[in-house]
């Protein structure tokens, strides 16, 4: 089973190693087996974060046994002590994915880690091409995402990575996350499929969405459908995803062709189609938008990506 060791430090920021606590564990193999075997790790017994404690069962000697390597971010900026270095670059050595939430999105605490003293991480993700608001960076061992509240989306990458959108995509259904919007790089919170809410009438509308995303509609055939006026249903989108009726259709298009790109052979001429774009050339700039990628280059990248997970 896959080796996942969340390593916390001091002033750990919790919600990140709720995060990832979340999104690995409810990965499910295809007979019912989890995917992961997820370990909460700390040098000490006991970390500090803040106005409270944490306990972690396990220690440095889970880090470097470890297949993919976990480090939330931390309220304040501090240095790896040696102990904690020399795991992870243990880790490294061995081929572990080694994956570090930076708060601002450039200070990164493992800067200067890595096997045989190669660093893993360039401090500034300019560095690697990385846009102002891009949810995370791949370098293919070394991970990490530009911000703390991107953490979600940087584990469910993984889980991308590992299991393929379909597998992904569940997990965001299934585990409590928050919506995210970003401009330049798809992600799958809020994307993948409608979130489950005490609002049936809205998710009812968005699985009818998902349905009919090869229709060209417009808000107002979306409002006749919820028997709402216009702008009554802009508001109610606004409210419930934090984007119009019209974005959210193109999100669900742009994942829904993501999944077809990885899955499938189809042309993307016909993925264009199917996914309920008008033109070849509309699909081909709203994907490149949403992913940074052409559809092709895409496809290619997911390919050149795909791996066997350790046993």
């Amino acid at each position: 089973m896959h080796k996942v060791a969340i390593l916390i430090l001091d002033q750990i920021v919790a919600l990140d190693m709720a995060a990832a606590i979340e999104v690995f564990g409810h990965v499910r193999l295809s007979d019912g087996r989890p995917a992961y075997h997820v370990r909460v790790c700390a040098e000490e017994p006991e970390v500090n974060a803040g106005g409270f404690s944490l306990h972690a069962p396990w220690g440095l000697d889970t880090v470097a046994e470890a297949d993919t390597v976990i480090i939330p971010s931390t309220s304040l900026a501090h240095p790896l002590t040696a102990a904690v270095s020399a795991a992870v670059s243990r880790a490294a050595s061995r081929g572990a994915r080694i994956a570090c939430v930076s708060p601002d999105g450039r200070a990164n605490p493992l800067a200067s880690v890595g096997p045989v003293g190669r660093p893993l991480f360039t401090p500034d993700p300019a560095a690697v091409g990385a846009a102002p608001q891009t949810l995370y960076i791949d370098k293919g061992q070394a991970l990490t995402s530009t911000g703390s509240a991107n953490c979600w989306e940087l584990c469910l990458h993984l889980v991308h990575r590992d299991h393929g959108p379909e597998v992904a995509a569940a997990v965001a259904h299934e585990a409590v996350l928050p919506d995210a919007a970003p401009k330049n790089q798809a992600g799958f919170v809020g994307q993948s499929r409608p979130p489950a809410s005490e609002d049936s009438t809205f998710d009812k509308l968005l699985l009818w969405l998902q349905e009919n995303l090869t229709r060209h509609l417009s808000v107002a055939d979306v409002a006749a459908r919820a028997g709402v006026s216009p702008r009554t249903l802009t508001r109610r989108f606004h409210d419930r995803t934090g984007i119009t009726p019209l974005q959210w259709l193109h999100r669900a298009r742009i994942s829904r062709a993501q999944c077809l790109l990885e899955t499938t052979s189809y042309s993307v001429e016909r993925i264009a189609s199917d996914v309920g774009f008008a033109s070849l050339t509309a699909f081909r700039d709203r994907f490149k938008e949403a992913t940074g990628f052409s559809p092709h280059a895409y496809r290619r990248a997911s390919a050149s990506s795909a791996s066997p997970l350790p046993n």
